[in-house]
């Protein structure tokens, strides 16, 4: 659950219901503050709702799922481009954008130290998708957030599992 009463105006990009251009991939939120404008990926990976002797099992598919170059090459890199294409057309670019992926990847046993490892590949591949880099740097910085690291970051928009 997101408390966005501290940002200035929010807007969830997949909303079921609305029409959004076919064969784009668009984010769950984008937060457009001050300085910046954030466009924000979520991703529930934990296995609460499953029954107990299953946990594990789901736990190593889950871990196989999150293969650090599928994740960023065929889901959440293909996620940004395409919301920043479409903020683009829309005329709401002005202000630098900072692409941010919050997951609860680390509840699954993850370490730190892999978090920081798939933030650095993940704003690797968001600057060079082919053979050469993007001319136009369309994301000027990206995170890797928990539910603990968002809410040390960003104390104007408040979450919390449910």
């Amino acid at each position: 659950m997101f408390d966005f009463d501290g940002t200035q105006l929010v807007n969830k990009l997949d909303e079921q219901g609305h029409a959004s251009p076919v064969g784009m991939r668009l984010v769950d939120f984008v937060i457009e503050e001050e300085e910046r404008v954030l466009i924000v990926e979520v991703k529930d990976v934990s296995a609460n709702q499953i029954p107990a002797h299953l946990k594990e099992s789901k736990r190593k598919q889950e871990i196989k799922k999150f293969k650090l170059s599928e994740l960023i090459h065929k889901e959440l890199v293909p996620k940004a481009r395409d919301s920043y294409c479409y903020l683009h057309l829309m005329e709401r670019d002005a202000k630098p954008f900072d692409f941010v992926f919050l997951t609860t990847i680390d509840s699954l046993g993850i370490d730190k130290e892999l978090l920081i490892n798939f933030n650095d590949r993940l704003k690797a591949r968001l600057r060079k998708e082919a053979d050469e880099e993007w001319k136009r740097r369309y994301v000027r910085n990206c995170a890797v957030l928990t539910v603990e690291t968002w809410n040390s970051q960003f104390s104007a928009c408040h979450v919390e599992r449910v």
